[in-house]
């Protein structure tokens, strides 16, 4: 299908310049963009084993996943746990997860390190890398969310952490973590999680919840409630 241009002049008069005419696409970009305004945000991809939708609801902004996380840690309602540095610059997850498998007397090659890097978040077992590396992406995505591959072990967990903290340590950086704990997921497991936390000396730390929108009437109550709060803090 040929493009109509169109011709557009400087004020002046001096020159003209072709655009491409966009009307007849004007549906299509409709389409295109229409489902992401609904949902008012983009889908973004899994950083864990707890997915957005599992996480709790929260109406705070704090606690959405916007924050500069060192590292997001994941806990499924199975008590699986997941290791992500999804806004480190430079690879660095791979890189931690390099150095963890160097501790288990596992050298990666070119190849598996380049592969490393592009696998979302580290759930399975620092031993079977090479397997779940030889796999196709979508292979791999898919052991990852159906948490059918060997699990990642407590002890390795710890020693991400601690490589995280000394890479970002090296770096000058802060060590921020951000947790997502799937909503099902028992007190047990959750204080499991916490102990293995305060091993690596991490004491504080961002839960990250979904973000749920108000209702007017919620909106109109908890705005009443606020201000009613204010003015009684007031007197």
């Amino acid at each position: 299908m040929a493009i109509r241009k169109r011709s557009v002049t400087h004020l002046n008069g001096s020159r003209s310049i072709s655009v491409p005419y966009i009307a007849p696409f004007a549906g299509l970009l409709f389409l295109l963009v229409f489902p992401f305004v609904l949902s008012g945000e983009m889908r973004r991809p899994a950083t864990g084993v707890a997915t957005d939708e599992q996480l709790p609801s929260s109406h705070a902004e704090c606690c959405s996943d916007r924050g500069n996380f060192g590292a997001v840690i994941g806990l499924n309602d199975a008590g699986h746990l997941s290791f992500a540095m999804p806004e480190s610059p430079g690879k660095w997850q791979a890189i931690v997860i390099a150095r963890v498998a160097v501790r288990h007397g596992m050298t990666l090659t070119v190849a598996q390190v380049a592969t490393l890097q592009e696998l979302p978040y580290l759930a399975t077992d620092i031993r079977a890398l090479p397997q779940l590396l030889a796999l196709t992406a979508s292979e791999r995505n898919r052991l990852l969310q159906s948490g059918s591959f060997s699990i990642l072990t407590p002890a390795q967990f710890s020693e991400c952490l601690a490589e995280a903290r000394q890479l970002l340590k090296e770096n000058n950086l802060p060590y921020y973590v951000g947790i997502k704990i799937d909503a099902d997921a028992s007190m047990r497991q959750v204080f499991s999680l916490t102990d293995l936390l305060q091993a690596q000396g991490i004491n504080r730390f961002q839960l990250i919840t979904q973000r749920q929108r108000w209702s007017e009437p919620d909106r109109l109550v908890y705005n009443r409630r606020t201000y009613t709060r204010q003015i009684e803090n007031s007197l």
